[in-house]
């Protein structure tokens, strides 16, 4: 399980990595600026109603912040091996799609 001081270090990453600041990051997600630096300097772990907002807002499981596993998708992808293919598949698939889509556009002469 994460300390608090790495789930603070965690977020304020995220945070840097997209261009945000972690005052921008506390008025989006109505989490007071004062509650990140107590996670923080007291190494304690934030409520889960806090670790779920936390979660949602950079679009991870709540097992993953916490515990920093990945979880099972669809029962089937139980490792890190696994979920790297599961992710490439998904996004070759999403190529696919629109693909698809493109060619019938074009087909219809929709362009």
């Amino acid at each position: 399980m994460r300390s608090g001081k790495e789930f603070v270090e965690l977020l304020d990453e995220y945070l840097k990595s997209k261009g945000l600041t972690r005052r921008q990051f506390c008025n989006l997600t109505d989490i007071p600026e004062s509650t990140i630096g107590t996670w923080k300097s007291k190494n304690v772990m934030p409520s889960v109603e806090l670790v779920a907002k936390v979660a949602k807002f950079i679009n991870v499981s709540l097992d993953w912040l916490v515990y920093g596993e990945i979880d099972e998708i669809d029962n089937h992808i139980i490792n890190d091996t696994d979920y790297k293919l599961f992710l490439e598949f998904k996004q070759d698939f999403s190529l696919f799609l629109e693909y698809k889509k493109l060619k019938k556009n074009i087909l219809q002469g929709n362009l």
